[in-house]
């Protein structure tokens, strides 16, 4: 099957027609079980990779091996950070695995270069997407380093309302611990906390947001 979310990235109208052959030709579509590992560091340079259907999740790992969320990709969302082992400056390593079901599309680490180096937009393209991605490292840090444990669990649930324009989030006490850094046994006491004060309901598989303005003011 051919890629489509390809034609729906910002550089598109500005290739070449060549350049669009070129890209339409090597993108690669790919599928991913939930937990599976897309893109470490370790393992080889990706490239651009774009989310036709599910969540991939980028994060960090510690040296106890423990991680932290820095942000996640939703279908029509792409990043560059999977080939960030080739960009000069870039001295931190990120991890990328499938959270649930994946699928994605690929544009390989040698297309998107050769063309970058050639066409102004697609480089403009990737300083802008890593700018952008960077911003969500700095916040995801600041975050791990000066706000409460409920503070972040909060945070997060809020992030995760707005981004799916919903009350309702599915999501497990186990995912949110992964996402904010924490012990699972930690985040469920904070939920239960939350539910018991009326501010959330929490259900298997989702927690639903009973009263957001009150959680913002608490981490205001």
């Amino acid at each position: 099957m051919d890629c489509n979310l390809i034609k729906e990235l910002p550089f598109w109208d500005k290739l070449s027609e060549s350049e669009k052959k070129i890209f339409s030709e090597s993108c690669i579509k790919k599928e991913y079980d939930d937990k599976e590992l897309i893109y470490s560091p370790e393992r080889e340079c990706l490239g651009l990779i774009m989310v036709s259907s599910g969540v991939a999740r980028v994060y960090f790992t510690d040296e106890k091996g423990n991680t932290a969320t820095i942000f996640r990709l939703r279908k029509g969302e792409y990043c560059i950070l999977s080939m960030s082992c080739i960009m000069q400056g870039v001295t931190f390593d990120v991890e990328i695995e499938a959270e649930g079901k994946c699928s994605l599309e690929i544009i390989p680490l040698l297309v998107f270069t050769s063309v970058a180096e050639k066409n102004m937009a697609v480089e403009n393209f990737s300083f802008r997407t890593l700018t952008e991605k960077f911003s969500y490292v700095i916040k995801a840090m600041q975050k791990l380093l000066f706000m409460s444990l409920e503070g972040r669990v909060i945070s997060f649930l809020l992030e995760e309302s707005e981004k799916t324009d919903s009350n309702t989030i599915i999501i497990t006490h186990e995912q949110i611990s992964l996402a904010i850094g924490s012990a699972r046994e930690a985040v469920s006491r904070i939920i239960n906390k939350l539910s018991k004060d009326g501010l959330i309901t929490s259900k298997r598989g989702k927690i639903i947001i009973e009263d957001k303005k009150t959680l913002e003011k608490l981490i205001d």
